[in-house]
Formats: structure tokens, C-alpha cells, sequence
């Protein structure tokens, strides 16, 4: 079975006055099936985002430092790249399906305050508001009516807002308490 890709790269001008707002950079969903080669290991990325990963189905592992976390539905990982993060499908795995948001590095303030709080590695409950603001973000980038910079930059800072009121109010189940720095 090949591996669907259905996913979106924004193409970010860089603008001196928009530099410090939290802008998307790429969202999709994909499901790479055994066999995979389906291997990221962050320290060699070169350019700089903050990812945000969901498990919607089948198996998955992220290390962090050399510590392994399985990924199996409901887990979500944040991570930066590039970074001392590596994710990919295991050998034993038939499938992983993934959502992911990926952010650029200018929303790192309200991203640490996620990751100080509830570290970078935890549950949610499957039917959810963050997943429902992620599916309503990834259909107005099928529609192409992301018509600006101003809407994309609203949509990642109300996105981030989302997860963090989630874990908030539902307490996290963190595999991972501590912030990696």
C-alpha cells in the first residue's frame, strides 16, 4: 500500500512588521503504512518551525534525547526543528496516521509556555476542540481562502490558544513533564 499525502505548505513573505507574529507554515494529514520509509530526524532540518503532531490512528515512536515515546491514537508530540527529536514508523507498525501543524519559530513564546506547563509529549481525548479548529484551518487551506498573512497569522495564534486552554482545562496526561531545552 503507498502513503497518502494530503498536505499544505504556506508561502510566507517575509515581512519586517509581521516577523514576531505566530504564522502557519505547513498543515496536512498523512498515513504512512508499513514498510515506510517514513524517518525524521530534526537536528539535520535546516529550517526552523515548531511542529505540532497528532496520532489519529495505528503506531508510531518519537525519541527526545535518546528516550522513546510510542505514539499510538490520541498522542501528541511539540517539538522544534531543528532539535534532538527524531519520529518515524516502527518496524512492528502496519500504519501511522498523522495530522500536523507545523508553526514558524516566531510563536516559540506561547509555545514554551505549553511546554513548560505540560511538557512536549501527551494524550488528548479524541473528539476535541483543537482537532476541530485543526480540521476547519486544514479545509480553508484545501479552499485556498487563507487570503492573507493577517488571517493565516489569526489562525495559528487562535490554534495555539486552543491547545493550550485544551490542556488546561482537561489537564494533560503527559508522558514527558519536563521541557527539553
Amino acid at each position: 500500500m503507498d502513503d497518502f499525502y494530503d498536505s499544505y505548505q504556506f508561502n510566507i513573505i517575509e515581512n519586517s512588521i509581521l516577523l514576531n507574529h505566530p504564522l502557519i507554515h505547513s498543515i496536512g494529514h498523512e498515513i504512512h503504512y508499513k514498510g515506510s520509509l517514513y524517518f525524521w530526524d530534526c537536528k539535520n532540518y535546516t529550517e526552523s518551525i515548531c511542529l505540532c503532531q497528532f496520532t489519529i490512528s495505528g503506531e508510531g515512536l518519537l525519541e527526545i534525547n535518546g528516550k522513546t515515546y510510542k505514539q499510538s491514537p490520541g498522542s501528541v508530540f511539540l517539538l522544534e526543528r531543528p532539535g534532538p527529536y527524531k519520529y518515524y514508523i516502527p518496524p512492528g507498525s502496519e500504519k501511522w496516521e498523522v495530522k500536523f501543524i507545523s508553526f514558524t519559530i516566531s510563536c516559540m513564546p506561547f509555545w514554551n509556555a505549553i511546554t513548560a506547563s505540560f511538557g512536549r509529549v501527551f494524550q488528548i481525548k479524541e473528539n476535541n476542540e483543537v482537532l476541530e479548529y485543526w480540521d476547519m484551518i486544514f479545509e480553508k487551506t484545501k479552499d485556498e481562502d487563507i487570503d492573507s498573512i493577517f488571517t493565516n497569522s489569526l489562525l495559528a495564534y487562535t490554534f495555539i490558544m486552543t491547545l493550550h486552554r485544551y490542556l488546561r482545562q482537561h489537564g494533560s496526561t503527559s508522558n514527558d513533564s519536563g521541557s527539553i531545552e
